[in-house]
């Protein structure tokens, strides 16, 4: 049962019921889409959109409580993740679609603590999405200067993960309500823009021992993007733009002291996407990308981090 500090219940957890399905998926893109809530393209009515990546993330710096700054790695520590973000959406109407969404990880860590040296070599889900969308706006003639201009509005409620996976560094118990608007504009023939605001709220993580965020309350977060898509040739294009997300206030322990920091991730991310059928069938591609963190304060950042993404509509 979600109960929110802000007041909203939803209902009890529905986990896993789509794990055999899931599992059959091969790996899809976040490249013209928020990775939970979806395209602001949408779908089309009884169409079966299926998409994921495979990002590689290899940490070299993290926070130091004692200094308020972000540091490289001391010497012997190691610190990498591989995440393989899964969703698969089905358009109910031309206008409504539903989604489930979950995120594979893979921790590798050998880290000092307070309690000496800690290492942790483990898998596993760190949660499931439920997720609706209405597309209120598309529109293929000219529209406040666009070509074409395409609004989707959705929202997401995620079942946290097992304390098991919470204790590993794979994710949090806390569930979670994420609300968004997605939009998609172009401006001519090669060009388009593609953005994405989100705001993401959290339960009271649950209390698990051995893990250090037990019980904590997590900071609200707002997600954004801005991509500037650009045709190089019939089955190419390449994508570039900001994405990150920032806390709009710091994590507090159960006994209500708030963490030292806001934590904030704000990144560029430039990629390459090929589309077997044209460019015009957004839906059909392969992207390759990487993405470079300006501007980073949370437990640990990389240097860059290599995402290899596709999706497919049928």
């Amino acid at each position: 049962m979600f109960t929110s500090r802000r007041g909203f219940t939803l209902g009890a957890q529905v986990r896993m019921f789509l794990l055999c399905v899931v599992m059959g998926v091969a790996i899809t893109s976040t490249v013209h889409a928020e990775p939970v809530l979806g395209c602001p393209l949408g779908i089309g009515n009884g169409e079966l959109w299926v998409r994921g990546a495979y990002k590689i993330i290899d940490h070299s710096e993290r926070y130091n409580a004692q200094t308020g700054f972000m540091e490289d790695l001391p010497d012997g520590w190691r610190s990498e993740k591989r995440s393989v973000p899964l969703r698969i959406g089905y358009g109910l109407t031309d206008r409504w679609q539903i989604a489930v969404a979950t995120t594979y990880n893979e921790v590798e860590r050998h880290v000092q603590t307070p309690r000496g040296w800690l290492d942790t070599d483990a898998g596993g889900w760190d949660g499931w999405w439920l997720v609706a969308s209405y597309k209120s706006h598309e529109s293929y003639e000219p529209w406040q200067g666009w070509q074409e201009s395409h609004i989707n509005w959705a929202i997401g409620y995620k079942f946290g993960c097992t304390g098991e996976d919470a204790r590993n560094g794979i994710g949090n118990t806390a569930d979670a309500l994420r609300i968004g608007v997605l939009a998609h504009v172009d401006g001519d023939e090669d060009d388009s823009f593609c953005q994405h605001l989100t705001y993401t709220t959290y339960e009271r993580a649950a209390t698990v021992e051995g893990w250090p965020k037990s019980g904590w309350e997590f900071g609200d977060r707002v997600g954004y993007k801005w991509f500037w898509e650009h045709v190089l040739a019939r089955n190419l294009a390449s994508t570039f733009g900001p994405i990150g997300w920032f806390q709009t206030d710091p994590d507090r322990s159960p006994a209500g002291q708030a963490a030292a920091y806001r934590a904030h991730m704000h990144n560029l991310q430039l990629g390459l996407a090929w589309h077997p059928s044209g460019v015009d069938v957004e839906h059909q591609k392969l992207v390759f990308a990487v993405s470079w963190p300006y501007s980073a304060r949370t437990s640990f950042a990389p240097d860059y981090a290599l995402t290899t993404t596709a999706m497919w509509t049928w």
